[in-house]
């Protein structure tokens, strides 16, 4: 059995055929479109692509969406305003004939974690995507199922009265911590060493979020996702550092980076076709 796995990201659409044993048998990355039809197009263009390659027929598409995501349509995000309300999920079908899966995107990224990382056996544990946006999952086994609970992390205030954010609210921790922000405040990062002050300010902001975090949600352990860490794993140890004087209620589980990469999404959409979930 094959299935199509789509993570439409900050900056870039992924789609990847998947083999349910064997993993990513094909991928391609994309610059996200603004626009609904393009990437529409994209999506269906490359699942045909793949399919042509590999000869098989496919079981369902499973797509990962930032923001607030339905059953059928993506409710809203605020990089994607275009693909609000659109009938994702019947445009695919007419054209693919198989069913089509929504999922929030971090919740994919976990699932991806959960059920393609050979070493990920202990649960509950959040995924924290630290990328362009700032995200959570927190994810429980039972037995063979699943339980996922996303959460806006990057939306808890972090800073009174801070700086503004798309989502409405100011001094978000998606504007400290988030790679666009990033972006916009110390230019580009790539250009920064990793003795730049900058990054101590940085994770003071990560070490804060962490520990807002965990006072909400007790888990075995912690696995960060997403291109500003992934790039830059000093930040971990950063954080350990600035979290070592804990209140007595709390309790820092491990943490880590995630070995999937950038194709932790992927695998998750299309795990989210198969798996069992409560």
């Amino acid at each position: 059995m094959h299935y199509i796995g789509v993570d439409v990201g900050g900056t870039q659409l992924r789609v990847a055929l998947i083999d349910p044993q064997k993993g990513i048998l094909d991928f391609e990355s994309f610059p996200v479109p603004k626009n609904y039809d393009e990437g529409v197009e994209i999506i269906l263009n490359t699942s045909k692509k793949f399919l042509n390659k590999s000869g098989q027929k496919i079981e369902a598409v499973g797509i990962a969406l930032p923001g607030l995501v339905g059953e059928e349509v993506l409710i809203s995000a605020s990089n994607l305003p275009e693909w609000a309300e659109k009938p994702l999920v019947k445009d695919l079908q007419f054209v693919l004939k198989v069913p089509i899966k929504l999922v929030h995107d971090v919740a994919a990224a976990a699932l991806g974690e959960a059920t393609f990382n050979s070493k990920q056996n202990v649960f509950p544990f959040i995924y924290m995507i630290w990328g362009t946006g700032v995200g959570g999952c927190y994810i429980e086994k039972l037995v063979d199922t699943f339980h996922l609970h996303s959460f806006e992390v990057g939306h808890h205030i972090l800073v009174k009265n801070g700086r503004p954010c798309k989502c409405g609210n100011t001094g978000c921790a998606e504007q400290y911590l988030g790679g666009k922000s990033l972006l916009e405040r110390y230019g580009d990062l790539s250009q920064k060493s990793d003795e730049d002050p900058l990054w101590n300010e940085v994770a003071e902001y990560a070490a804060q979020t962490m520990l807002n975090m965990c006072a909400f949600y007790q888990a075995e352990q912690v696995i960060f996702g997403g291109g500003v860490i992934t790039k830059r794993p000093f930040l971990l140890e950063m954080i350990r550092v600035k979290l070592t004087t804990l209140p007595k209620f709390l309790r820092l589980p491990p943490m880590s980076i995630s070995t999937l990469n950038d194709r932790a999404g992927v695998l998750g959409a299309a795990a989210n076709c198969w798996v069992s979930k409560i």
